[in-house]
C-alpha cells in the first residue's frame, strides 16, 4: 500500500512537470510569434532547451547513482563493524531482517547504532582504565602485588572490555576493599585491646615497636600488610597472655583485701555510704590502682581500729547489754506465762534485768569518756574525714544510678498520726494496750535496727533509775547530751551527738 502512493505521489510529480514544461513551450511559442520569428530559429531554441534538459536529467541520474551505490557501500561496511563491536560487547546481533535489504532506511539506522556502539566502546574503556588504577592502589596499600596478578585487561589485547570482563573487576575491586577494611579493622581492634589491657595493669614492659602503634593514628595509616597484621596478632597475644595473669593474681588479691575490710567496716561501724569497694574485682573496668585503694583504706581502718579500740570495746559492750535488754522485752511481750515463777527463775531473770539497766548508762558514760579523749589527742583528724567524705560524697553523685537519700518532710499529718499509730520518725509510740484481761502483756518497741552506719547512733537512751518488776518496751527518753554517736567514733568529723530515738533518712 505504501508503495503504490508513493508510485501516485511519483507519476503526479512527473505529470505536473510535463504540463509545466508544455505550459512553457506555449508561452515561447507565443512569445516567438509576438516577433514573427522564422520556423528554423524555433527549432534552434526549441532543440537548445530540451538539449539542457537532457543533459540537467543525465546528471541528475549519474548523481543519484553514485548516492546509491555509496550508500549500499556503507551499508556493508557499518554492519561489519556494527556487528563486530556487538559482538565483543556480547550484545545481540544487529536486526538486520526488520529492514529492507541495501534500504536507506538501513543505512540510517546503521550509521546511528554504530554512533551509540563508539560512545559504549569509549565508557567502558574509560570504566576499565579507572578499575585498573584502583585495583593497583589497593595491590599497593594491601603491599602485595599477587592479588591482581592474575587480572587480564581488554585493553592490553586492543579490543573493548566485556560486561562479563568488567563484572569481573568491580567484584575484584570489592574484594580488595574488603580485605583492606578487614585488615583496618583488626588494626584498631588490637590496638583498643591493647590500650585497654595495658592500661588495666599499668603494663610497662612494652617494646618500642609497640608503644608506637599504641600512639599512632590509624586514620592516616596507608598500607596494611599481612605481615604487620601477623607481627600484631603476635604481640596481642602475649600482652593477652600477661593480661590473664594479671587478672587472676589481682582479682585473689582484691578478694583477700575485701574480705579483710569487711570485718573492719563491721568493726569500726562504716556506713553503707563509704562502703563503696564492690564485691568483686572486674579487671575490664578496675586497675591496680583500685586494689591500692581498697590496700590503703584496709590500712586506714586498721589503723583507726587500734587507735579507736577502746571506743569500740565499749561499744561492743553496750551493743551486747542492749541486746540483751530486748531480748527480755521481746520474750515477755510474745510469753504470757513469762512472769509466772517456775522454779525460781523470774527473780533470777529480774535481778539480771536491773544490772542490765543499771550498766548501760555506765558504760555509755564510757563511751563518751573515750570519744573525747580521742578528739583531744587527735584533732586533726576532724578536717581529715571531712575531706575525705567530700571525696565520697563526690564519687557517688557521679556514679549512675546513685540517689541521694530523701529527707523526710514535715507535714501535718506526721504531728497526728504518732499518738495513734507509731509512725513518726521524731516521737516515740504510746504503749499498745492490753490484750487480755490477765497477766501484765504490755507490748513492747521493737529493738532499734542494729545494722549501724556511720550517720547513726547505737546506744538509745535509758533510764539511769532501775525499775522493779516488767520494763517497758521503749526506754525513756533522755536529752541528747547523753548520746555518743557511733559514726563519731568512726568519722569524728560529724556531730557527735543525736538521739537514737529519731529515725535516720532511709538510704
Amino acid at each position: 500500500m505504501a508503495s503504490r502512493k508513493r508510485r501516485l505521489s511519483l507519476d503526479m510529480e512527473t505529470a505536473e512537470a510535463v504540463e509545466n514544461i508544455d505550459a512553457t513551450m506555449q508561452q515561447l511559442h507565443e512569445i516567438w510569434e509576438r516577433i514573427s520569428m522564422d520556423e528554423q530559429a524555433r527549432v534552434k531554441r526549441v532543440r537548445n532547451a530540451y538539449s539542457h534538459l537532457r543533459q540537467l536529467l543525465s546528471e541528475m541520474v549519474e548523481g543519484e547513482e553514485r548516492m546509491a551505490e555509496n550508500i549500499i557501500v556503507d551499508i556493508r561496511k557499518n554492519t561489519e563493524a556494527v556487528q563486530k563491536l556487538r559482538r565483543e560487547m556480547e550484545l545481540e546481533p544487529f536486526p538486520l531482517e526488520e529492514f529492507e535489504e541495501n534500504s536507506v532506511a538501513l543505512w540510517k539506522a546503521l550509521e546511528a547504532n554504530l554512533k551509540d556502539l563508539k560512545k559504549e566502546c569509549e565508557r567502558r574503556r574509560d570504566k576499565e582504565s579507572d578499575l585498573k588504577r584502583q585495583l593497583n592502589e589497593f595491590a599497593r596499600k594491601l603491599d602485595d602485588d599477587a592479588l591482581i596478578g592474575n587480572v587480564k585487561y581488554a585493553s592490553s589485547q586492543s579490543r573493548v572490555p566485556t560486561t562479563g570482563e568488567l563484572a569481573h573487576l568491580e567484584s575484584k575491586l570489592a574484594d580488595l576493599q574488603t580485605l583492606f577494611s578487614s585488615r583496618l579493622s583488626e588494626l584498631l581492634l588490637i590496638q583498643s585491646e591493647l590500650l585497654r589491657e595495658t592500661k588495666q595493669m599499668n603494663y610497662q614492659g612494652l617494646a618500642r615497636e609497640v608503644r608506637e602503634f599504641l600512639e599512632s593514628d590509624l586514620a592516616d595509616v596507608d598500607v596494611v600488610s599481612s605481615t604487620r597484621i601477623e607481627e600484631l596478632r603476635k604481640w596481642s597475644s602475649n600482652v593477652k597472655e600477661e593480661y590473664v595473669r594479671w587478672a587472676e593474681d589481682a582479682q585473689f588479691r582484691y578478694l583477700e583485701l575485701h574480705s579483710r575490710i569487711k570485718e573492719l567496716w563491721d568493726k569500726c561501724y562504716v556506713s553503707e555510704m563509704e562502703r563503696c569497694f564492690p564485691e568483686q574485682f572486674d579487671p575490664e573496668i578496675q586497675t591496680n590502682e583500685d586494689i591500692e585503694a581498697l590496700e590503703a583504706e584496709v590500712k586506714r581502718l586498721d589503723r583507726c581500729l587500734e587507735e579507736r579500740r577502746v571506743i569500740y570495746g565499749n561499744i561492743n559492750k553496750w551493743k551486747s547489754l542492749w541486746m540483751e535488754k530486748c531480748g527480755f522485752e521481746e520474750k515477755s511481750s510474745a510469753d504470757r506465762n513469762f512472769y509466772n515463777n517456775r522454779g525460781g527463775q523470774l527473780q533470777i531473770m529480774l535481778k539480771r534485768q536491773q544490772e542490765v539497766d543499771r550498766s548501760l548508762p555506765r558504760i555509755q558514760r564510757e563511751v563518751e569518756n573515750a570519744y573525747s579523749a580521742y578528739c583531744l589527742a587527735h584533732p586533726e583528724d576532724q578536717e581529715k574525714e571531712r575531706r575525705r567524705m567530700e571525696k565520697i560524697s563526690a564519687k557517688r553523685d557521679m556514679s549512675p544510678g546513685y540517689h541521694s537519700p530523701q529527707k523526710p518532710r514535715f507535714n501535718r499529718n506526721s504531728k497526728v498520726a504518732p499518738k495513734r499509730h507509731g509512725q513518726s520518725p521524731f516521737i516515740e509510740p504510746s504503749p499498745a494496750k492490753r490484750m487480755h484481761a490477765y497477766g501484765r502483756k504490755d507490748e513492747v518497741t521493737p529493738a532499734p535496727n542494729l545494722e549501724i552506719s556511720l550517720g547513726l547512733s547505737v546506744i538509745s537512751p535509758v533510764n539511769s533509775t532501775p525499775i522493779a518488776g516488767p520494763k517497758s518496751s521503749s526506754p525513756i527518753q533522755q536529752s541528747s547530751s547523753s548520746v555518743v554517736s557511733l559514726q563519731s567514733t568512726a568519722t569524728p568529723m560529724r556531730t557527735p551527738f543525736r538521739n537514737l530515738n529519731e529515725k535516720p533518712p532511709v538510704p
